[in-house]
């Protein structure tokens, strides 16, 4: 039996290996992952923190936070948006 292969799918598959070679098992096709990517996020668990917030409003009332955590700082960047951004801006602030 002969198997004949489209050139899209030689390119796709050889695509697929070339990812995996490079980057392990996990290829860059999560939807989150993109988003993450196309809105400046530094990672998609900004996206799960910012779903925490908006269920919870862990945010409310806080004014200052340590962010103990490790590379690479999405969780930063979420807290530098919910909270150092509506200070900076607020009237009262000096």
């Amino acid at each position: 039996m002969h198997i004949r292969a489209s050139s899209i799918q030689i390119k796709a598959l050889l695509l697929i290996f070339v990812l995996t070679m490079a980057f392990g098992n996990f290829v860059y096709a999560d939807i989150y992952y993109r988003k993450a990517k196309e809105e400046g996020w530094r990672a998609r668990s900004a996206f799960k923190l910012l779903q925490i917030d908006e269920e919870f409003n862990i945010f409310e009332g806080v004014k200052r936070v340590v962010d103990l955590c490790a590379a690479p700082g999405s969780w930063s960047q979420v807290l530098s948006q919910k909270l150092y951004l509506p200070a900076k801006l607020s009237p009262d602030s000096k």
